[in-house]
């Protein structure tokens, strides 16, 4: 887990928590988009439907990588996603009935 300050709309100064696959794929999203990681946190930020900041940006990769980069941020990438159903009856890794994946529809 990493913790990194970030500075919102050239403003607001906050941190997140990611892991490093996360991370790792934020620092190459930003890359193709030819923008900052502050950049690109401030463009998730913005259109977040989440609470959390980390979060959010979690999701905005799964999206980014499901979709494609011409669409990360399309309402079809939205759809696409919104497609992915999980059942979960207990928190991941603790014993019968942990998050699964139930399916996935194109």
């Amino acid at each position: 887990m990493r913790k990194i300050s970030v500075i919102i709309a050239n403003r607001h100064s906050t941190s997140i928590c990611l892991e490093d696959e996360f991370y790792n794929e934020l620092k190459k999203i930003a890359n193709e988009k030819n923008i900052s990681i502050n950049a690109l946190i401030t463009e998730i930020d913005a259109a977040r439907e989440n609470e959390n900041l980390s979060s959010a940006i979690r999701v905005y990769i799964l999206k980014y990588l499901l979709a494609g980069p011409a669409e990360a941020g399309s309402s079809s990438a939205n759809a696409h996603f919104d497609n992915l159903a999980v059942h979960s009856t207990t928190p991941v890794g603790r014993g019968a009935g942990a998050s699964t994946l139930e399916q996935f529809k194109d």
